[in-house]
């Protein structure tokens, strides 16, 4: 028996909430793997579409621009990535166990999150490519519709890498002729390889993390 037009019942063909935000998540996650892997140019979302077995209009529908995507892709990694840090990193009070404790986050995020990894590094380096040229994209006239947010995105990182070096100078851990600024650049570039070499194993990304905790040690030569 059918219930009448007056029912309380959801309106015939509209998805469950509980199902609208499982297909949300999973194109958010199949976005970050795919800008991880193709950059922000690469990926085209009719392709990702028809990898997720869905309709392109299934995907603007809850992101209407490629990038709308980004910035939401942008987005909930690094939420993900800073209750990590925070949870994991900023719990310690000197920069050396800071810095192996980041080591175990990317041992662990390689395991479990992977393509976060390869992700953030993307966006980390889109961002400090497009400051570095000042002209807001590849230096004509077509200017990407992600660029003016790549600060935004690449923000949380660089802000992270400052606070820790800007904490290491105060407690006296750094020495004298390594400048603040040198420091937050040696972490960023360290982060972004380690982003990049996540997304194969040659070298191998996990003894790669054991010779970086010898590194930080000092433990890593010999001689």
């Amino acid at each position: 028996m059918q219930g009448s037009p007056g029912g309380s019942g959801r309106r015939r063909g509209r998805p469950a909430a509980s199902a609208g935000t499982a297909t949300r998540q999973r194109i958010l996650d199949a976005a970050q793997r795919s800008f991880g892997q193709l950059g922000y140019r690469g990926l085209a979302v009719e392709q990702l579409a028809r990898d997720l077995g869905l309709d392109a209009r299934a995907i603007y529908h809850y992101f209407p621009s490629k990038a709308a995507l980004f910035q939401a892709a942008s987005q909930a990694a690094f939420e993900i990535y800073g209750s990590e840090v925070a949870a994991r990193v900023l719990v310690h009070d000197d920069l050396r166990s800071r810095l192996h404790a980041f080591v175990a986050l990317y041992r662990s995020l390689f395991v479990e999150h992977r393509h976060l990894l390869s992700f953030i590094s993307v966006v980390v380096v889109e961002s400090v490519a497009t400051e570095q040229r000042g002209d807001g994209g590849d230096g004509g006239g077509d200017r990407p519709a992600h660029v003016a947010d790549l600060a935004t995105h690449g923000a949380p990182v660089v802000a992270m890498n400052t606070l820790l070096v800007d904490q290491a100078i105060d407690r006296g851990e750094l020495v004298g002729e390594v400048g603040a600024e040198a420091a937050v650049a040696l972490l960023q570039m360290v982060g972004m390889g380690l982003g990049l070499a996540s997304l194969g194993n040659d070298p191998p990304f996990l003894p790669m993390l054991d010779a970086l905790d010898r590194l930080i040690d000092g433990t890593l030569l010999s001689g």
